[in-house]
């Protein structure tokens, strides 16, 4: 049996709370303790949303409507074959594509891609996070942006579509096994590997955003499904999967004073950066096993079943995303 499919879906996106002036917010201001109590005292903090103390803001009031924004929408494409090897039990190859298109994302419009023009160089302190220690990168660069798109009349988020080329995408192999229930036991095995395509940052807003900037990894999963009926209608079954360990990728937290004596960030008072490829890093591989036992018991022509389940038998707590 040769089939094939293709799809094209409108996803569901929700908008109207990105306008709803009702909702709570939240402004970062730089804080500075002037009289050294660790606790906040008026006349600390410039609360002016346009003065130098001003970071960020939630405000709701800040979000512009796009009246050219897409629908977002996904396209999907499958061919597989099945053959059955002998009576009861077949083989399945599966390939499936899909990519996602006109996705959004809200970005501060009002504050572009032009205005990060101070590039800042600093050490990358290597795993252990502690600058002048043997695991020490290179030099990277960071970037902060103008001071004349300071404060809140520059914050202007608006959902946008992504632009051309940068779209997510995946490819996915299914190979399965299937053993109709027959001679008192039944079996599905299958063995599936995905290639990711995906931007970690949907629409970069600065240089920062560019570094190490697609998950290109691959997540694998194996599934086994088992039955097995014994005499006087006792069964067993077992349910068994091992996910790919969730990769992920390290990165570092740059404050705004350089513990090497650099310039510092003057508007931005951090830059989280990428170190390295998505996928370096990796979890353990997550296993799950879940057991049933049952009989059934017949009153004529009723028939009850009974049966105990005992879930995740391995007893595994691994993390399953990263």
């Amino acid at each position: 049996v040769a089939k094939a499919t293709y799809g094209w879906f409108n996803t569901e996106s929700i908008l109207a709370d990105n306008y709803n002036r009702n909702a709570s917010y939240t402004t970062r201001y730089r804080w500075r303790d002037l009289n050294g109590n660790k606790n906040y005292d008026p006349g600390e903090v410039n609360l002016d949303v346009n003065g130098p103390d001003f970071i960020s803001t939630t405000n709701t009031a800040n979000s512009l409507l796009n009246p050219d924004l897409k629908l977002a929408h996904v396209q999907e494409v499958t061919a597989s074959i099945e053959h059955e090897l002998f009576p009861s039990m077949s083989v399945r190859g599966l390939y499936l594509y899909r990519r996602s298109g006109d996705q959004f994302a809200s970005i501060n419009v009002l504050r572009p891609y032009s205005a990060f023009n101070i590039p800042l160089t600093r050490k990358d302190p290597g795993p252990d996070g502690v600058v002048n220690t043997a695991d020490d990168g290179g030099f990277v660069t960071i970037y902060d942006y103008d001071p004349a798109y300071r404060g809140s009349r520059f914050v202007g988020n608006q959902n946008v579509n992504r632009p051309a080329g940068r779209d997510d995408w995946y490819h996915a192999l299914e190979a399965a096994v299937m053993k109709r229930h027959a001679d008192r036991w039944s079996l599905q095995a299958s063995y599936t590997a995905t290639k990711y395509h995906r931007w970690i940052v949907a629409i970069a807003q600065n240089p920062n955003d560019d570094h190490f900037p697609l998950d290109e990894a691959w997540r694998w999963a194996l599934k086994l499904n088992g039955n097995y009926e014994f005499k006087h209608d006792i069964g067993i079954g077992a349910i068994m999967e091992f996910l790919n360990p969730p990769p992920g990728q390290r990165t570092y937290t740059f404050r705004a004073a350089d513990p090497l004596g650099g310039a510092p960030l003057r508007q931005l008072t951090t830059v989280n950066l990428r170190l390295e490829p998505f996928g370096a890093q990796k979890e353990q591989t997550v296993p799950i096993m879940n057991l049933r036992a049952g009989k059934k018991f017949r009153f004529g022509k009723t028939m009850l079943q009974v049966s105990v389940d005992a879930l995740n038998v391995i007893n595994s707590n691994s993390v399953k995303a990263a």
